[in-house]
């Protein structure tokens, strides 16, 4: 009988389990217009324009951006493999995260 509690004891544990995903209520999830945009329109456009060699003047580029792995690359890594941007500076770790979370769901418009 012992064994039999303690392995409903052990089974109900173990399946308890907390989830570390970032599934957030669609409500909270950002959007392209007007989350993302107003990002890239504040802290990007002004290099990146629609006659830049890397434009992020709409949804279709910067989502372009976004999925090859550029965007969030750019603003986070260390490594040397992208370049920082935006240049001289930082976005507010905020913003970033609003980035990510947007990536990490697909890109809604």
């Amino acid at each position: 009988m012992k064994i039999l509690i303690a392995f409903t004891i052990l089974i109900c544990f173990s399946s308890c389990s907390k989830d570390k995903s970032t599934n957030l209520p669609t409500s909270s999830i950002p959007r392209f217009n007007p989350t993302i945009q107003i990002i890239i329109q504040t802290n990007c456009i002004s290099c990146h324009d629609v006659t830049s060699t890397v434009p992020m003047h709409d949804f279709n580029s910067v989502q372009l951006l976004a999925l090859s792995g550029q965007l969030l690359g750019s603003l986070t890594d260390t490594s040397g493999q992208y370049l920082h941007m935006p240049v001289g500076g930082n976005l507010p770790e905020q913003k970033i995260n609003e980035i990510k979370i947007w990536i990490e769901n697909d890109c809604p418009n």
